[in-house]
Parts: structure tokens; sequence; C-alpha cells
């Protein structure tokens, strides 16, 4: 607890928990300076690269191998992002997924014309993205290759930044990866929000190093010299999943802003602890508990009626397509209406 924090500097700690979600030890612990909270200690390298090689996806998704259910729910998930973000992926040639996962984001990539290869750690996963997806994706951490020549139009490193040792030090390679006008899509889960949430104690786990909320997730991106996208900064705003861009140096953040951030998330974690169920207890969470049942049932039903997950991920690639393809239309129109012109043929003169 004697290490300086990563995002402030600030070397005074409070405990805020000495279990993880499972009742094993392990010790987590909240910035007096900034509000980030993290394990202690953070793993070492060779630690973390067993860890995420062999055991993460078993130990944390169950299987070796992503389930249909699983696979519905996440192209569900990606599909919907795609469409709300369409201005952004419309303009992408080239993009790499740092945590590539189960690739499903990748393949609706790939299914869009973008050219889009990945990274994971998971050998199993990896294998199950090249072997059933057909997706061009390398078995690995980011540290274990070497991308100083190349530029990206796009990078994305979705719930993926929380596992890292040095998530600052990520994001400035990242920078330096990015094409001139590129952007970096960086989601993490939101400590905030899985406080209010989740049973008292069932929040942290050893393969979340650094648990960030909005505040801090910006914080670490303004050390590393980006800022947001503007186009997308209203779309993101509030949440842990956001648009980067280059800036051109380094973002300060006012130290009385980050000292009111820490208080809050102090105030957040405080009532965690002391409530036996989550906020919102009563009606609300009983509606989430029920819809969330239902969800996952839906999705075991639906994922059966395929014969396996790339009928699935075909399934998503039309669903993708049969959108823009929407798109397209509605622009082609509202641009004639906008010339005075309509799709019917104009008859000549006499």
């Amino acid at each position: 607890m004697n290490t300086e924090c990563q995002l402030c500097g600030s070397a005074e700690k409070n405990i805020v928990s000495k279990f993880d979600r499972h009742g094993k030890a392990l010790v987590t612990v909240h910035c007096v300076g900034c509000g980030i909270v993290t394990n202690d200690p953070i793993p070492d390298e060779e630690t973390l690269t067993q860890f995420y090689a062999k055991h993460y996806r078993k130990e944390y998704k169950g299987a070796a191998k992503p389930r249909k259910r699983q696979v519905w729910r996440n192209f569900g998930r990606t599909l919907r992002h795609f469409r709300k973000f369409s201005d952004v992926y419309r303009d992408v040639r080239s993009c790499i997924d740092i945590g590539a996962g189960s690739g499903e984001f990748l393949y609706l990539a790939q299914a869009s014309g973008i050219k889009a290869r990945g990274v994971e750690p998971s050998v199993d996963y990896s294998e199950y993205c090249r072997d059933d997806l057909g997706l061009e994706v390398r078995t690995g951490r980011l540290e274990d290759f070497d991308f100083s020549a190349e530029r990206f139009d796009l990078i994305r490193l979705s719930h993926v930044l929380e596992h890292l040792p040095q998530p600052v030090e990520t994001l400035k390679r990242l920078r330096d990866m990015l094409a001139e006008d590129g952007v970096l899509y960086v989601e993490v889960p939101d400590i905030a929000d899985d406080a209010a949430r989740k049973l008292k104690g069932k929040l942290f786990h050893f393969g979340h190093i650094f648990n960030f909320n909005p505040f801090t997730l910006r914080l670490a991106a303004g050390l590393a010299g980006l800022v947001e996208v503007p186009a997308t900064a209203g779309r993101c705003a509030g949440t842990t999943g956001v648009f980067f861009m280059r800036s051109l140096g380094t973002v300060i953040f006012d130290a009385a802003v980050m000292k009111r951030e820490a208080d809050a998330m102090r105030e957040v974690m405080t009532r965690h602890y002391a409530n036996a169920v989550p906020q919102g207890r009563g009606g609300r969470s009983l509606l989430r508990f029920f819809r969330r049942m239902f969800e996952r049932s839906s999705e075991v039903v639906t994922g059966a009626m395929f014969r396996d997950n790339a009928a699935i991920a075909r399934h998503f690639a039309g669903k993708l397509a049969e959108g823009n393809a929407r798109e397209c239309a509605t622009k082609l129109l509202a641009e004639q209406a906008a010339s005075g012109r309509s799709g019917a043929p104009v008859a000549p003169a006499a």
C-alpha cells in the first residue's frame, strides 16, 4: 500500500475490501487523491500472462469456448453498438481489437468491409475465433507483438483496460498506434454502477486490477494524451464506454476536481458495504432480477435454434447489412429531398 497511484501520484489509500466476490483473499484499495479503486498489490507480468492464457475464460466464463447463449447475447450488444455509432464505423477502413474475446466485434466489422484483426490472450478463445469464425486473431497479449510500424483507423479495447497492470502506459502505446484521424474505443465496467446494483461484497476479483468509473477512465485517458471525440461525447456522457482521439498534450485535471471525485467514490463504496441488498431494492431490484432471468432464458432458447455459433454470427451479419442498407436508403432520400428531387422520374417539360 506504499506505492503511488498511477493516476494522481497519491500514496494515501483506504482499504475497501479484503476478499474477492467468491470469498478468497484479495485486498482492494481506494485512492484518496482521485478515487480509483485497485487491487493491492498489482500482480506481476508473469502471473498475469499465465492467468489469461490458461485460466481466465474458464474461471470467469465457466467454459473454454463460448456457449450459444453467450454468443447470442454478445452479438446483440455488438450490433446495437454498431448501430448507435454507425457514423464512426462508416469511415473506418482498418481496425484492431485488443482482447478480441469471442470475436463478435471483429466478425461484424469484417462483415462491414473493414480490414479487421485482433489479439486475444486466451488460447482457447483465440483458436475459436480462427477456427469457428474465420477471423484473423493472434494468441497473446498486446505486449507480445510489435505494432510500431502500423497505424489503425480504429483501435478497440473493450473490457480489457481494467485487467492491465499499467493502464496509462498501455493507452499511450495505443495512442501511438492510431492513424492521424484515428479513434480509440475504450469500454470498462463502471465500478460505481456495479456497487449500486450488486450484492454486498460481490464486486471484486483478481482479474480486475483497476476498477474505473466515468471520471477515472477519462483521467487515465487524459494522462495518456487522449481526449473524447466531440461527435460522440454526448452519447457517451456519464458512461464508461468512450471514443477517444489524440490530444495535443497531456490533459490536466484540477486537483480539487479529483478530490471531489475521490470523496464521491468513497461514499459509493461506503453505501455498498452498508446495505445488505443493492440500492434500489424492492420493486426496482425485483424487476431487474426477473427481467434478467427472462433475458437469460430467452438467450438459451433462441441460441438453441441455430446449428452452431457460426450460424449465429451469420445471422447478425445479415441484420447489420439490412440496417446499413436502410440507413443508406434513408440518407439518399434525405439528400434528394434537400436538393428538390424525388426518387420518381420526372417527366420532361412539354
